[in-house]
This record gives structure tokens, sequence and C-alpha cells, in this order.
């Protein structure tokens, strides 16, 4: 979430017109709108991620860098952009932390990712997509950031972009109180209001450049790091 255009950040929340789009490259919040926390912005914002008067601000910093994002996972929901299609046949490990807001009144698993050929778009794709990898666990944490990890291996290739969201209905979701919350709110008792940072897709099996041809009796030295690391 570091390629931000500053001028286009916010001292308040996202609305859903575009908003959140203007002011950051490769994410788009596709239902209602996410939200976008910078260190850059006045401390006295809601948008700041120390700001100490928003109810729902978890006073933690970004992971890493500068800027993290939020969103009501199941309500709201983000996609980004991959910089190259995934391969047919290779495994991807996917990384993303996240924390529960203090006053969130649940928490819940099912945080869900699904790789798509073409942006999603509402009208065609709907709110039944299924995803392709699931995390089952519920995640409660709410002083620091909380590692998800997952595996998957497409059976197709040129997929380039991906939604993160809970995919299932309530009934199908493990729902809890979050017992961690600061102050209560009422309004707050059913929101499922989750940051996140450092989203990473490594492709598993090492990609190398070519390299030669040569000449017999010649001595090379083959590369140590792959292109994908």
């Amino acid at each position: 979430f570091e390629k931000v255009n500053e001028e286009a950040l916010l001292c308040t929340a996202y609305s859903p017109n575009g908003e959140f789009e203007m002011a950051i490259e490769n994410w788009k919040s596709v239902i209602v709108s996410a939200d976008i926390y910078h260190m850059s912005v006045d401390v006295n914002c809601q948008s700041h991620p120390l700001n100490t008067s928003f109810f729902l601000n978890n006073f933690l910093p970004p992971r890493t860098g500068k800027s993290m994002v939020a969103f009501v996972i199941g309500l709201e929901a983000i996609q980004g952009e991959l910089q190259s299609p995934l391969i047919a046949g290779n495994k991807y490990k996917i990384k993303f932390y996240t924390s529960l807001a203090n006053n969130s009144g649940i928490a819940i698993n099912n945080f869900g990712v699904k790789f798509l050929q073409e942006p999603y778009d509402q009208v065609r794709d709907g709110y039944n997509l299924v995803p392709d990898v699931n995390y089952l666990e519920v995640i409660r944490e709410t002083e620091d950031w909380y590692l998800v990890e997952l595996e998957f291996t497409p059976q197709i290739s040129g997929q380039k972009y991906f939604v993160i969201n809970n995919f299932f209905p309530s009934s199908e979701t493990r729902i809890e109180p979050n017992l961690n919350r600061l102050t209560h709110f009422t309004a707050l008792d059913n929101v499922t209001y989750y940051y996140f940072d450092d989203f990473y897709i490594i492709d598993l099996i090492p990609s190398f450049q070519p390299i030669g041809p040569f000449c017999k009796g010649i001595i090379f030295t083959l590369p140590e790091v792959s292109e994908n690391g």
C-alpha cells in the first residue's frame, strides 16, 4: 500500500465514489469503500494510524512503511493487481498481516482470496464469488499484527487480480465477541473492521533467466537467487 498520491489522501473516511482509487495505486475498493491510513496526514485526522480520537483506531502504526488500509470485511472488499498473471500448476504462497480494530464488536474467520482474470465487476460477478483460498481461524488480535499464510495452485493461467473478503454468509462464519474492546459502542456490536498491511503473493517455483549458450570448456557461474527470490 506504499504507492500513494499523497495529495489525494483524505483526513476522514473514504466514500465509494473513487476516492480510494485516486489515492492509491494497484488497489481498488470494489464493494462500498475501504479506508487508507497514512502516516503523512495530520495526526489529528481520522485517517492517521495513531489518531487517539477515532473510535475504531488501533493506535497501531503500519507494519512497514507509512501506509495501511482497513475495511469492514464481509460488508466491504478490496481488489489488488498482480505484477504478472498467475501460471497454471505453479504453487503460490499468499501472505498478509491483519489486526482487528479495538472497538469492533466481533471477530470472525473466513478471510478469503479470489483470483480473477479480469477486474471485479459487481454487476457481472455479484456477491456469490467462491474463494480460491480461505483462512479458517478466527482472528482476534487487536494489539499487534497477525500473519495469515495460505497456498494456492491455479488450474488455469492468466489471473492478474484478486479480491479479499469474507465470501460466506453469517450462518457459515465463526463469529466471536471481541473481548479486547476498549470502549463499548452499541453501534459497533456487529462490526468487523480489520486493518491490513503487507500483502505478498509469491511464486514458490524458482524462475531463472536463460544463460548461455557456452562453448565446451567454458567456466560459468549459475545464479544463486531466482527472479522471484
